[in-house]
């Protein structure tokens, strides 16, 4: 029975007897009872002021965990561009939107490039990117193939950027929607050590 079940009980015997008179025994048997609730109360209460006490101390240190997490990660797409020479390591992972088309590569799905010059240049080259063209477009057949581009420094990482290479190529991640050029797509290949033809490797054979 809890220290709440005790007090109603408690009450309820009292509000119905207000008005009659119990022997002592009775009163001695309610003084006992009243400090036995009042003794489980604050047992109950110390115990809720742990619990609470080791709640807020796991909060905090989640919450300054997520704070640290925050700081080396939370930073605008369009900030990117204003630390080109800060970065040093980029993840670039091949995305296959229709995997049944069996496009063969020559390369993994997964390249860690960790030459700085070469990151900065990807960076650069997808800084310099147009803005996607608006209205009616007459675009190339699209195999579904994206190059998902993860980029690093020291201290921060970066939201991912996706680059299609089919159709009419659309990048998205550095702020506006842009379009990618041959010239992009060399220095991507470059970068993670594709044969030449870049562009023709990055985007696989059918077959």
């Amino acid at each position: 029975m809890t220290s709440s079940t005790i007090w109603q009980t408690f009450r309820g015997e009292h509000i119905g007897t207000r008005t009659n008179r119990r022997p002592k025994s009775a009163q001695v048997s309610l003084v006992v009872l009243m400090v036995l609730a009042v003794s489980l109360g604050g047992l109950a209460l110390q115990g809720c002021a742990s619990s609470s006490l080791s709640s807020a101390t796991r909060t905090q240190t989640s919450s300054s965990g997520v704070r640290g997490t925050s700081r080396s990660q939370a930073v605008s797409t369009t900030s990117l561009c204003k630390a080109i020479p800060s970065l040093n390591r980029l993840v670039v992972t091949r995305v296959n939107a229709f995997p049944k088309n069996a496009e063969t590569f020559v390369f993994a799905a997964v390249s860690t490039v960790e030459d700085p010059g070469s990151v900065r240049a990807v960076a650069r080259e997808l800084c310099a990117l147009p803005n996607y063209p608006s209205g009616a477009l007459n675009c190339p057949l699209d195999l579904g193939i994206t190059y998902r581009l993860a980029f690093f420094s020291a201290k921060y990482s970066y939201p991912q950027i996706d680059a299609d290479i089919g159709g009419c190529e659309p990048v998205k991640g550095v702020g506006e929607t842009r379009q990618a050029t041959p010239s992009f797509w060399d220095t991507l290949g470059k970068a993670i050590g594709v044969p030449a033809p870049y562009e023709r490797s990055l985007q696989g054979r059918l077959g």
